[in-house]
């Protein structure tokens, strides 16, 4: 059963057994690398059972950087399962629950908001099959290429 949990920097070497999958390390960071980052971030956790399968941070400041992202309203970042739990519906899974998570946490903002490579169909299918609206705009300030937007509404 998955479940999302809050996970603090100092927590970071938590995160040291999840790889990134071959090429994937061009559309995210590290789990253990992006926790461990300074900033408006808030790091969780993806569960399956007793194991810690996956991470996600969420960047509290996204709106500040991303013109289509409203005032007030979050980003998901850096949103990762480990090369060897990928395939399982992990991922899918635990988009499903991002609502019911972050909803409380964060009583102000609207929605939740990220981008996602174009190139990256297994990413847009996830977070498609688990409740992300594609907003039908692309965002071309990745550092790999056009990424679309994808939107969450919180409230």
């Amino acid at each position: 059963m998955i479940r999302l949990s809050p996970i603090a920097p100092d927590e970071a070497p938590r995160l040291a057994h999840l790889d990134l999958g071959e090429g994937q390390e061009n559309f995210s960071l590290p789990p253990a690398v992006a926790l461990a980052q300074d900033g408006p971030f808030d790091g969780y956790a993806i569960w399956n059972g007793d194991e810690i399968v996956g991470f996600f941070r969420i960047d509290r400041a996204y709106a500040d950087h991303m013109e289509f992202c409203p005032a007030g309203d979050i980003g998901l970042r850096a949103f990762s399962i480990g090369s060897k739990f990928q395939g399982r519906g992990f991922a899918t899974s635990a988009c499903r629950q991002i609502k019911a998570a972050l909803a409380p946490r964060y009583p102000n903002a609207h929605a939740l908001w990220l981008t996602v490579n174009c190139a990256n169909p297994v990413a847009i299918a996830a977070y498609r099959s688990g409740g992300f609206d594609d907003t039908g705009a692309l965002y071309h300030g990745g550092r790999a290429g056009p990424q679309h937007i994808l939107r969450l509404a919180l409230s």
